[in-house]
């Protein structure tokens, strides 16, 4: 299975939306399914504001991760303004047996 690296920017008023639903995304990253994250967590501005994700998701095809994706508390309440999708290979920290 492929790797892919998700980076999102949030919508200007982003962490209320984040403060909203943060636990039910959070959840749904951790449960069992075809796409696994290998990591994954917010970035931050220069105040250390979150205002975006970043995450490395090892998924059967781009379709499939789109599909889940589609998923995601964050995606559903309308938190990304931007999402940049692409193929990764994941080298250095890679968990044993991925």
């Amino acid at each position: 299975m492929p790797d892919f690296m998700i980076l999102s920017r949030d919508v200007p008023d982003g962490l209320t939306i984040r403060s909203k639903v943060r636990s039910d995304h959070l959840d749904w990253l951790k449960q069992p399914s075809d796409c696994v994250v290998m990591t994954a967590g917010p970035w931050l501005d220069d105040t250390d504001a979150m205002r975006g994700s970043l995450l490395i998701v090892k998924a059967p095809s781009r379709e499939a991760l789109d599909v889940w994706l589609a998923q995601d508390p964050y995606a559903k309440a309308g938190l990304p303004d931007h999402v940049d999708i692409r193929p990764f290979k994941l080298v250095i920290g890679r968990p044993e047996g991925t």
